[in-house]
């Protein structure tokens, strides 16, 4: 839809050409609001039959699990998106759908979609990470989604609608068994004789396995019209495009050049004359001309204010120098959250020299553009068989005969995950593909803002890299895969020190007189007393000594190492404190990301 010359979007107000205030907005028209009589036909088999049209605003990547002992034991694990959805009258709705579909694994924000719902769905299976109850409210799935895309339509229907057949011979041959069982049982009580018995089981046949297959049959044939209808149904919605319902004209694309209206701060293509929300002048080139002209024709009036007749009231009077571009504004607000940090850290040993080295910490601010998400799954059964032996023996000890027993049990191990890559853009503008892990691409959406957090420890011959955090800034949720403040270092040199006193304690053990003879000479004997009175109170033989000795020295190594590590953990937490506070003011300070 145009005014004059450019398109309008359902955000539009005002026309961005002339600031005419637009008297018929363009509105979105769902589905049901195209074609009102779309699921009729399907409350005949489904009364509670329902359809939802909007679109993507948020996912949420999650698993649910089963899981089953026995001999046939089962771990099963099964994907999902959560999914947001949102509508042309604000209605919001939150629903589940499978990711193991090739074309849900890549539902992004902004998809437009259809959910159509036969009948109430709902997943039975408990979520994996009891933690996400908290986002995942409710076990509702999607039954049957259409994806309204500019590529093409597509939709995705759950198995539960699919019809079992069956067969009739074989109801018949089931009612005849259960009738000639109730029929010997009731020889056995001779409560008639063979004759009658087999005529009753007959008639008892004929009746109930034609009650059987009627039921039976008259289900089967409910079914199948209720799946044909929603077949049907489906491929109505179908037929109705994106551009039909207006979804193409939502919201008009960002782009970098494109500026904040001075008046009510909207964001309008930097070509605009008049601002598409509120209707202000907007401070342009174009707009300079008609300012400058307004300014010769009310000379006399106010410098700072003056009315234009545009149809749209009082236009304040803002110098050029105050325009603000969207890149400009992302400037502003991303540069305090661009961070570099280097810091000297010593490791300190207990047995050796410290050891010096460098802790680096820097963060990055980063816009999710595109996503790219297939999914994987696997199904795997283990089976594995135990064969036990019986052997029976008489009583002169002599085996007579054996049996074998084999016991087969199985487990079968199902899990599903999605992979690929985030495109984001820096503030920059530079765009470049990220190889974002599962817990960031199943929560990502495309427009999301990200504060990633990164370390490095730097030394001779150590260069370890850490993704400390991921902050997704629209979403406030933080993912913590790895931290530096968990970074230790063990030293070749303490494991050989510890090693040759060890050596050498077994060595003064096993020549324990001779040794001993030879060191009393130099020192006192009062020196060693507290290890023969140890060795002594602990019902050693004497020549242990040395061992008892060591083993002293060892705990108090072990002792004197914990101090070390809390003092050296202490210390790389001081050192990636700065990355950890800027995180914390990012947290304080999402909402102007929200207006990017």
């Amino acid at each position: 839809m145009k005014h004059c010359t450019t398109t309008l979007t359902i955000e539009d107000n005002y026309c961005p050409d002339c600031g005419d205030k637009i008297d018929n907005l363009v509105t979105i028209k769902p589905v049901i609001t195209l074609h009102p009589d779309v699921i009729n036909e399907l409350k005949v088999h489904c009364p509670d039959a329902t359809i939802y049209t909007g679109w993507v605003e948020k996912t949420h990547h999650y698993k649910r699990r089963h899981k089953s002992g026995g001999s046939n034991s089962q771990t099963l694990y099964y994907s999902y998106w959560f999914l947001t959805l949102n509508n042309e009258s604000g209605e919001q709705k939150m629903v589940s759908v499978s990711s193991e579909d090739s074309s849900l694994a890549r539902v992004v924000k902004s998809d437009v979609i259809t959910i159509l719902m036969p009948t109430d769905y709902c997943a039975n299976y408990p979520l994996a990470d009891k933690s996400e109850a908290n986002i995942v409210t409710h076990n509702e799935l999607a039954p049957v989604v259409i994806f309204h895309r500019d590529s093409g339509q597509e939709s995705i229907r759950e198995p539960g609608y699919s019809v079992d057949d069956f067969s009739k011979v074989g109801i018949f041959i089931s009612a005849l068994v259960i009738c000639c069982i109730l029929g010997g049982i009731g020889l056995y009580l001779k409560l008639y004789h063979f004759e009658l018995g087999a005529m009753l089981a007959g008639v008892a046949t004929i009746i109930s396995s034609s009650i059987w297959i009627s039921s039976r049959t008259k289900t089967f044939d409910a079914e199948t019209a209720r799946l044909a209808e929603i077949k049907k149904t489906t491929k109505h919605i179908l037929s109705v495009s994106i551009d039909e319902m207006g979804y193409d004209q939502r919201a008009r694309q960002a782009k970098k050049d494109d500026v904040y209206c001075h008046h009510c701060d909207a964001l309008n293509d930097n070509q605009y004359r008049y601002c598409s929300s509120c209707g202000a002048l907007q401070i342009n080139e174009m707009a300079d001309e008609l300012i400058l002209a307004d300014n010769v024709v009310h000379n006399e009036r106010d410098k700072t204010h003056a009315l234009t007749e545009a149809g749209h009231g009082l236009i304040d009077r803002v110098p050029p120098s105050m325009r603000i571009t969207r890149q400009e504004k992302i400037h502003q607000t991303c540069h305090p959250f661009i961070t570099h940090n280097e810091s000297d850290y010593l490791h300190k040993h207990v047995l050796v020299s410290n050891f010096p080295c460098t802790i680096t910490s820097y963060s990055q601010l980063v816009k999710v553009i595109d996503k790219s998400v297939q999914s994987d799954v696997s199904d795997n059964t283990q089976v594995s068989s135990t064969t036990t032996r019986t052997d029976y023996k008489n009583h002169y000890g002599t085996t007579v005969r054996s049996e074998y027993n084999t016991t087969t049990t199985s487990h079968r191990q199902r899990d599903s995950r999605i992979y690929g890559e985030l495109m984001v853009e820096t503030p920059e503008g530079e765009e470049k593909a990220f190889q974002a892990p599962q817990s960031l691409l199943g929560t990502a959406d495309i427009g999301d803002w990200i504060l990633l957090g990164y370390s490095k420890i730097e030394g001779n011959g150590t260069n370890d890299d850490y993704n400390e955090f991921y902050f997704n800034i629209n979403k406030n949720e933080t993912i913590k895969p790895e931290t530096a403040r968990h970074w230790t270092r063990t030293s070749n040199k303490s494991q050989m020190i510890i090693l040759m006193f060890l050596i050498l304690a077994i060595a003064v053990t096993m020549y324990f007189e001779p040794v001993m003879s030879v060191i009393f000479s130099v020192i006192p004997t009062v020196v060693a007393y507290p290890v023969f009175k140890l060795t002594e109170i602990l019902n050693i033989p004497f020549n242990y000594s040395p061992l008892v000795l060591f083993t002293l020295v060892f705990i108090l190594l072990i002792i004197m190492k914990s101090v070390f590590n809390r003092s050296n953990q202490k210390r790389r937490t001081i050192a990636l404190g700065s990355l950890y506070d800027t995180l914390q003011q990012c947290q304080r300070a999402r909402e102007p990301f929200l207006k990017l």
